[in-house]
């Protein structure tokens, strides 16, 4: 969503495709539970909890984060949703 945003459509159009992949790679769908997480109303409530305990200064010192804000040439211009995604994944 993060890279998409402004264009839903493809965000939609992506999702089977992402579902072919994850099968293509070998994940069993009866073993592993494969879910869309822009469905998952508990996931975006918990996001704003952790929001309000975790610290910009603590997602900046993730690895990943630093590299693809380099990557991607965000420098100040960094959209809050990039930031936000990595405290999403601790409620997922």
């Amino acid at each position: 969503l993060t890279d998409n945003g402004s264009n839903p459509q493809k965000i939609r159009d992506n999702i089977p495709e992402v579902l072919a992949d994850y099968l293509a790679a070998g994940i069993d769908p009866n073993q592993t539970t494969i879910c869309l997480q822009s469905a998952l109303p508990a996931l975006a409530e918990l996001t704003m909890l952790y929001m309000n305990i975790v610290t910009v200064a603590r997602v900046e010192r993730n690895p990943t984060v630093k590299n693809e804000i380099v990557q991607k040439g965000f420098a100040r211009s960094l959209p809050v949703g990039f930031m936000a995604y990595p405290v999403s994944q601790a409620g997922g």
